[in-house]
C-alpha cells in the first residue's frame, strides 16, 4: 500500500484552493438575499419603492410649492381672497374682507412665505395710492385715516425698515407736495390750510414739504383783505378750471380816485342822465356835478361803462394788476343777498343823493355799498349789446324794493347819477399777496 502523498510534495497547480469555500458561501448567501427583497412581502406591498425614497438624496423644501398641497389649501384660500380684494380696491372696508385683514391673517400663519410677504407688500403700494388720490380730491379726513391704518399695517407685517415703506411715504409726500402746489396756484387758502393741518400730522419734519408748508399757510381765505395795494381788496374766490382766482374792491371807486384818472388820461366826461326822473333828462350833469352834494369819499356817478373800463385799464398800467369789471355771476357770487332794512344812513335806500362809499354797513366778506348808495356796471351786455347790465340797489330805490338788487338791463353810452362801479382783480398762480384777516362789518 502505497502512502498518500504530502502536501508540500504535491504541485501547486494541483493543490485545492482554500478560498473557494468561503467565496462559495458568501456568493449563496447573496444570492439568497437578492430573492428574498424581490419576493413579495405578506401585506403585498413593493418595498423596493420604498427604499428607494429612503436611499437618494434629501432635498431642502420649497416653501412656495407647499401652497398648491392639500395640507395648504387654506394659505391658498386666504391669498386668493387678498388678491381679489386689492382688484376690488377693498383696501380697508369692509370688516372681515379686505386686503389688510386677509394679508395679515396669512402672515400670522406663514410670515415667511415668498407669496404672502409679496402680497404684504402690494397691499402696502396700493394703500399708497389711495391716500395719494384723497389727497387729490381733498379729502383730507379719509386721507389721515387710511394713513394711519397703513401705519400700523407695515408695523404688524415688519415692512417699516424696508423699501415698501419709504416708497409708500415718499408717494404720500409727493402727493402732498402737489396738492399745496396746486392750491397756492389757485390761492386756495382753505384748501391749503387742510393740506397744511395734514401735512403736519403725517410728515412734518421733512425738508421737502417745509417751504410749502409756509407758503399754504399765507394764502388768503374769501374775505381777507390782501396788503399788497392801496386799494383795499377783498379776496373772495380762489381758482377753478375755467377762472383765475379773484378779489373785489371793498368799495365802489370814489369820485376822488375817478378825478385823478380823469386828469391824468384827458377822457371826457359822459352824457350823464337820471334814471326814472324825466325832468331831469335834459339837465346837464357829469361825474364832477351830478345833481347833488357830493364829495371825494363818495361813489363817483354819472360815468358811462366805457368809462369805469378805460379806467380799469389806466389803474392796471400804472399798478401793474389785472384789473376789470365783474361779471353778472361773479357779482352775484360776492353780493350775496340782500340784507337789513334798506335804511338811507345805513344801507344807502331811499336817500336824496348818495353817502361816503365807507360809511355803509358792511355785507358779505366786509364789502359795502353792494345794495345801496349806488348801483354798479357789470361787464355783460344785453341784446345786441346796445345795453349793458347793472346790478346793486342805489338811492333811489326804496328800502322795500328788493327786485331792484338784482342785475338789469339799461342803455349804455352814457351814465346815470345812480350808477358806479368797482373793480375785479385777477390774481395769477405765481402772485402770493400778503393776506390780513376779514374786514369788520
Amino acid at each position: 500500500m502505497t502512502d498518500a502523498p504530502h502536501p508540500q510534495d504535491i504541485p501547486a497547480s494541483h493543490r485545492p484552493r482554500r478560498w473557494f469555500v468561503p467565496a462559495a458561501i458568501t456568493l449563496a448567501l447573496a444570492l439568497g438575499s437578492l430573492w428574498l427583497l424581490r419576493a413579495p412581502s405578506p401585506t403585498g406591498l413593493d418595498t423596493s419603492a420604498a427604499a428607494a425614497v429612503d436611499s437618494a438624496p434629501q432635498r431642502p423644501v420649497d416653501q412656495a410649492t407647499l401652497i398648491d398641497t392639500p395640507t395648504h389649501g387654506e394659505l391658498a384660500d386666504l391669498l386668493a381672497a387678498g388678491h381679489r380684494q386689492l382688484a376690488r380696491n377693498s383696501l380697508s372696508r369692509p370688516p372681515g374682507g379686505n386686503a389688510i385683514e386677509t394679508f395679515l391673517t396669512a402672515f400670522a400663519r406663514e410670515p415667511l412665505d415668498p407669496e404672502v410677504q409679496a402680497g404684504l407688500r402690494a397691499t402696502l403700494t396700493r394703500l399708497g395710492e389711495q391716500v395719494a388720490r384723497y389727497i387729490r380730491e381733498g379729502d383730507t379726513a379719509e386721507a389721515r385715516r387710511l394713513h394711519g391704518l397703513a401705519r400700523d399695517f407695515a408695523v404688524r407685517a415688519g415692512l417699516t425698515t424696508e423699501d415698501a415703506w419709504r416708497g409708500f411715504k415718499q408717494q404720500v409726500r409727493d402727493s402732498l407736495i402737489d396738492a399745496l402746489a396746486a392750491s397756492v396756484a389757485a390761492h386756495d387758502g382753505r384748501r391749503g390750510q387742510r393740506l397744511v393741518e395734514l401735512a403736519q400730522a403725517l410728515d412734518p419734519d421733512h425738508p421737502d414739504l417745509r417751504p410749502w408748508l409756509e407758503r399754504g399757510t399765507r394764502l388768503p381765505r374769501p374775505g381777507d383783505v390782501l396788503d399788497d395795494h392801496a386799494l383795499p381788496w377783498v379776496f373772495f374766490a380762489p381758482a377753478s378750471d375755467t377762472q383765475p382766482a379773484l378779489a373785489v374792491m371793498a368799495r365802489e371807486v370814489t369820485r376822488g380816485e375817478y378825478a385823478e384818472f380823469a386828469r391824468a388820461s384827458g377822457r371826457g366826461p359822459a352824457r350823464c342822465q337820471g334814471r326814472f326822473a324825466l325832468l331831469r333828462l335834459f339837465q346837464s350833469r357829469d361825474w364832477s356835478a351830478p345833481g347833488f352834494a357830493q364829495d371825494d369819499t363818495h361813489p363817483v356817478v354819472c360815468v358811462s361803462p366805457e368809462d369805469a373800463e378805460a379806467y380799469a385799464r389806466w389803474l392796471a398800467e400804472r399798478s401793474g394788476l389785472r384789473l376789470r369789471l365783474p361779471t353778472a355771476a361773479e357779482w352775484r357770487r360776492f353780493a350775496g343777498p340782500a340784507a337789513g332794512d334798506g335804511d338811507c344812513e345805513r344801507q344807502g335806500r331811499g336817500c336824496e343823493g348818495t353817502r361816503p362809499a365807507d360809511a355803509l354797513d358792511a355785507g358779505r366778506y366786509g364789502l359795502r355799498g353792494l345794495h345801496g348808495n349806488v348801483a354798479e356796471w357789470l361787464a355783460d351786455c344785453a341784446g345786441d349789446c346796445s345795453e349793458r347790465l347793472a346790478a346793486g340797489a342805489s338811492w333811489r330805490d326804496p328800502a322795500g324794493r328788493e327786485q331792484a338788487t338784482a342785475p338789469r338791463a339799461v342803455a349804455g353810452g352814457r351814465g346815470y347819477d345812480d350808477v358806479g362801479f368797482r373793480l375785479v382783480r385777477e390774481l395769477g398762480p405765481d402772485e402770493l399777496p400778503t393776506a390780513s384777516p376779514p374786514l369788520t362789518p
